[in-house]
């Protein structure tokens, strides 16, 4: 199937109506100077795949300036696309997933769990307007395949029986993946409602051990296969692209690469130069490609819109010291997963959309994985809705073009479980740790964070304490829209 030529049907109306491709050109080119509207402008993607790392760091991928790890796939969507220097994340997995699909600052209503575990139920509202339901109303078909970690359930999981509400109950048409991660059991895979193979006479009878790993007792017949898993999950995100290739649909694939446990499939063992967790990326690479090459065996990658990031920074451990030696996950960048310094919020992000983004070009707007909704809801022609009240789109950026509502000003990044946060405005970035001074980093000068420069710039710290106290308060597009409370801040040395 192709979508880049004539139709049977419209060949045979021009034939019939004897009508020569000159003319046919003259007219298009006369409507187009008359309307001043350029193909790009117009156009919209036919279908939207977001691709979303787990714990990938900034320094990871070859086109981010990995070294010792090859990520071939990665780094053609960044040759045939658009790169992002500038993009956040909250610092763990379950909020950047919240903020993905809602649009809202995941501290906003009061979440504080950096990682649901077994026991979760659903944390987003089942009547609250999210990306996918969003996507749904405009004409998409929409599933996740990879990693969930919301939670199911009105007030807890029941593993053995109906997981319901769940992924389906905010948008989503389709669901297979993981319920958490690959170190909070359950380690079993779940579709739609129910947990895959599950023997009625070995049901799952609990859980042992506490956050970061914990184990699974019972439900044996369900386990997953570790080394298969990031295989099993791409091909089951091939499979929905074969099945909805002549449909506009959305695919959120979110494969559980390179969080702990590493465990890579034999294939692909001892062929990074900088040990296992590099095999691991080079599988999640691998992926990547199996993704892209379903696309174009379909015929449709020419009118598919193509995000790939990651959910947060790496995690960085004494076990991993040799390849650190090797390898700097970070890119350069200050700690790690888990902390709002720029090693644990900063991350990679690549976009092709063909006809529209430009070719090897490189963008540092300032970004936040909040923004994908409401820039979803803009390239499908979708108003934004009111529940994406953290969410500011960047089709603009993706289109070249001049904004045509106010851009994102400043970001502010949240640690759930520590209660950290920290405030970026132009070069600034203020940090405010719990029982610690505020810290202040001019990260056009110090990207690294090593120079906390608040004592020589105490009215700048003072301004962004107020930005920042102000955003508590009121949604972020309020306030941007007030325009009366955001004032960009100085750069200064």
């Amino acid at each position: 199937m192709s979508h880049r030529s004539l139709s049977p049907r419209s060949l045979s109306m021009q034939k019939n109506l004897n009508i020569s491709a000159p003319f046919i050109g003259i007219v298009f080119l006369c409507l187009s100077m008359l309307g001043g509207i350029s193909a790009q402008a117009a156009k919209q993607p036919r279908n939207i795949v977001v691709i979303m790392a787990d714990d990938l760091g900034y320094g990871d991928v070859g086109c981010f300036g990995a070294k010792t790890i090859a990520t071939p796939n990665i780094d053609q969507l960044a040759t045939d696309g658009k790169r992002f220097t500038h993009v956040y994340s909250t610092p763990v997995c379950t909020a950047t997933r919240y903020e993905i699909f809602c649009g809202q600052h995941y501290w906003r209503p009061g979440n504080k769990e950096s990682a649901l575990l077994d026991d979760a139920p659903l944390i987003i509202p089942t009547d609250r307007t999210t990306g996918p339901s969003m996507l749904k109303q405009a004409g998409f078909k929409t599933a996740l395949i990879g990693k969930w970690h919301l939670g199911f359930g009105e007030t807890e999981p029941d593993w053995n029986g109906t997981l319901k509400p769940g992924p389906l109950e905010i948008g989503l048409d389709e669901f297979f993946g993981i319920p958490c991660n690959n170190r909070i059991a359950p380690y079993v895979l779940v579709e739609n409602h129910h947990v895959v193979g599950l023997d009625p006479a070995d049901p799952i009878r609990g859980f042992r051990g506490r956050h970061p790993v914990t184990e699974q007792i019972g439900g044996d017949a369900a386990r997953w296969d570790w080394e298969n898993l990031g295989k099993n999950l791409t091909a089951k995100a091939v499979d929905y692209i074969e099945r909805n290739s002549d449909d506009p649909f959305c695919l959120f694939f979110f494969p559980h690469h390179p969080h702990t446990f590493i465990r890579p499939h034999p294939d692909f063992h001892c062929t990074a130069k900088s040990g296992l967790r590099g095999d691991f990326i080079q599988e999640l690479d691998w992926c990547v490609g199996e993704v892209l090459d379903a696309l174009e065996r379909e015929g449709i990658a020419e009118d598919t819109l193509v995000m790939f990031t990651s959910d947060n920074g790496p995690t960085i451990i004494e076990l991993w010291a040799a390849e650190l030696k090797a390898h700097d996950m970070t890119g350069g960048l200050r700690d790690e997963k888990g902390t709002v310094y720029e090693g644990g919020v900063r991350i990679p992000m690549v976009v092709r959309w063909p006809g529209v983004v430009s070719r090897g070009s490189e963008s540092d707007a300032l970004l936040d994985l909040v923004d994908i909704p409401a820039t979803l809801a803009d390239v499908v022609g979708s108003e934004i809705p009111e529940a994406f009240e953290d969410s500011f789109s960047f089709a603009h950026v993706l289109q070249g073009k001049p904004p045509q509502e106010p851009a994102r000003p400043f970001v502010i990044h949240n640690c759930p479980h520590t209660g950290d946060f920290a405030i970026q405005q132009g070069p600034w970035k203020l940090v405010l740790i719990k029982e610690k001074a505020p810290e202040l980093y001019n990260l056009e000068q110090d990207r690294a964070e090593t120079k906390n420069v608040a004592a020589k710039h105490g009215e700048i710290v003072k301004k962004l304490q107020r930005l920042f106290d102000t955003c508590r308060a009121r949604s972020t597009r309020d306030l941007v829209a007030d325009q009366t409370n955001v004032s960009f801040i100085p750069k200064s040395n």
